[in-house]
């Protein structure tokens, strides 16, 4: 079979396994079992199993649903390479997860098929569907815990994941009618009506955690087991720029200027407004939520120009890298949280903060580090394309030093944390899963290869690899010749950031704090006020209809055992199951067609 049908195919039988009860307690396996074929396809498009394998640049079955396109476009490497390599780190670190049932290793093995699936996804009804998959399943991760506040994040995370996924499937039924096709590679270069356009645009801005659209973000970084955490910051909320770039005309962008500077400035507003909210939080987990909104702010940006130049396929590779380091580095930052928490001994608790240090310089764009040369990247690149609707230099600037300012909140609430070993209820088996020196080494393999990975593209190792077209290195070169240039720049938005901390500190004594969501607090408000109104209205209507089998309805439905039958493990699991079994079902329509092909 070939290896792009296998990437998300192969995760999807194995959820066959876990019929066996026995089998949940081996999530980290599986999740490893199924990275096999991702990893396979990562090595033969390096070439370095040739003429073993040979992996194709496309596959099109056009008898299976509205003809399945599986594509190898420039974005699937950067994409494939940083979904291995923050599951293989999950799959390290899951095999403590609580797990009364199986619906945790199923939720993640459709996750993992969703977010494969993702990558080689050549037309919209396929990208759609394992859009779809990986949302639905990553409800499954944010409820796992079944506290209140995880029923909480997880009841306002799938509101707006069907409310994106809505928005998302009314923009691809537009753009496939007016285009006549399903073909994403047509969909690329071939503009369409505004209106398909812009809901495609805004159900990926939901997924992306827009502000406004933010509110689920927060919510589930912090109610999610960690190594979810890392999934939904590393892997999941990429998909939004992968769909931005992939589901709309990216290489004959229609927009005028206007348009294109409310893009970026929509960007500006979320790298510092996820800033600001964060800096009002205390559990450290909330704050690298926010920071992940201010992350986000940053590619919004980089598409913002890279659509404006003569040749986005080659400048995407900006965004596309910025993507990968933000995925490793967020991802490392969740799993090292958790070996600080709950660490055994205080020297592990110790390596834990210096790693944590580390990557909180690094998603800074402190001098010397990886962040800094791609933040510098990204702005001498937009300025050599003369790109005019653009973010201008002095609130990039700002950004990063706001960027340090959020790290170092950060670290100040970790020190603030207290030593959860031996606590109950904690989210992780801790007495045993914390000596594991597999798990720690495997978080200080990706917190080396976050730090070193920049020399391997600057010695041009995996250039070739990256680009389709083999022509992205001359986006690198001339930021390569002006590396010092940045670190003469890098300096003063970082020293800005250390005095504004330092004056934080001393004149504020005590934590300003906002709930986790922020204008949350005002959706929810408007909420009861919009369901006191139906209610009396409801009331005035019920008046009028026959008692007796109103009673009855009304009755069944404030039952208090209702609220039991939907938040019961029983009913999250046989949801799973549902997921499981319909994408089962499309696998055999795939396997029955496929000698019509």
């Amino acid at each position: 079979m070939n290896l792009m049908m296998a990437l998300w195919l192969w995760p999807l039988l194995l959820t066959i396994s876990l019929l066996i009860p026995a089998t949940k307690k081996y999530t980290g396996s599986l999740i490893t079992l199924g990275l096999i074929p991702a990893v396979l396809l990562w090595f033969a498009q390096l070439g370095l199993l040739a003429p073993v394998i040979s992996p194709l640049d496309a596959l099109y079955l056009p008898s299976f649903l509205l003809g399945l396109h599986l594509v190898w476009h420039e974005l699937s490497f950067i994409w494939l390479s940083f979904s291995i390599i923050i599951w293989a780190l999950v799959a390290w670190h899951s095999h403590w997860v609580k797990t009364d049932d199986i619906s945790y290793p199923l939720f993640m093995k459709l996750s993992l098929a969703g977010s494969l699936g993702l990558v080689v996804a050549g037309d919209a009804l396929s990208f759609y569907l394992f859009f779809s998959l990986m949302s639905l399943a990553a409800w499954g991760l944010v409820v796992h815990e079944r506290t209140v506040h995880a029923e909480r994040a997880a009841n306002w995370y799938i509101m707006l994941a069907i409310l994106g996924e809505i928005l998302l499937f009314s923009g691809l039924l537009l753009r496939a009618a007016e285009l006549g096709t399903t073909d994403l590679m047509v969909w690329l270069t071939t503009p369409s009506g505004a209106w398909g356009m812009a809901l495609i645009a805004l159900g990926m801005a939901v997924k992306l955690g827009v502000p406004l659209l933010h509110v689920w973000l927060p919510l589930a970084y912090t109610a999610a087991p960690i190594p979810a955490s890392a999934i939904l910051s590393g892997v999941m909320i990429k998909a939004g720029i992968l769909g931005l770039w992939i589901l709309l005309p990216s290489l004959a962008m229609p927009l005028s200027e206007t348009v294109f500077m409310a893009l970026a400035w929509l960007g500006g507003i979320a790298m510092l407004y996820g800033v600001v909210m964060g800096l009002t939080q205390t559990d450290p987990k909330t704050v690298l939520s926010y920071s992940s909104i201010s992350q986000m702010g940053w590619l919004i940006w980089g598409l913002s120009w890279v659509w404006q130049t003569p040749d986005p396929r080659i400048w995407v590779l900006w965004v596309a890298l910025f993507a990968w380091h933000h995925a490793l580095v967020k991802s490392a930052l969740f799993i090292g949280l958790g070996w600080y928490k709950f660490a055994t001994t205080m020297t592990l608790r110790y390596v834990a903060l210096a790693g944590l240090v580390l990557l909180a310089l690094v998603l800074a764009g402190a001098p010397l580090t990886a962040g800094a040369w791609l933040k510098y990247g990204m702005k001498l690149s937009s300025e050599m394309e003369a790109v005019v609707a653009t973010l201008p230099l002095w609130w990039l600037s700002i950004a990063s030093g706001a960027t340090l300012l959020l790290m170092m909140h950060f670290i100040r609430r970790l020190l603030k944390q207290p030593w959860s070993l031996g606590l109950p209820g904690a989210q992780f088996k801790w007495s045993k899963a914390w000596n594991d020196a597999g798990a720690f080494s495997a978080w200080l393999l990706v917190l080396g290869i976050i730090m070193l990975w920049p020399l391997l593209l600057l010695a041009g190792g995996f250039t070739q690899a990256i680009s389709t077209h083999n022509l992205a290195w001359q986006t690198l070169a001339p930021v390569n010749l002006a590396y010092e240039q940045m670190l003469q720049q890098a300096w003063p938005p970082l020293v800005l950031a250390l005095m504004i901390a330092l004056a934080w500190r001393i004149r504020i004594n005590r934590q300003f704090e906002l709930p986790a969501g922020d204008v949350l607090v005002v959706y929810e408000w408007l909420g009861e006020r919009l369901t006191q109104h139906v209610a009396q209205t409801g009331r005035r209507v019920l008046a009028v209809l026959p008692a007796k089998p109103v009673t009855k309805v009304w009755v069944w439905l404030k039952h208090p055992t209702m609220h039991d039958i939907i938040h019961t493990s029983k009913t999250v699991s046989w949801l799973g199951y549902l997921l499981a079994w319909l994408t089962l079902l499309i696998t055999l329509l795939l396997v029955i067609s496929w000698p019509l092909i």
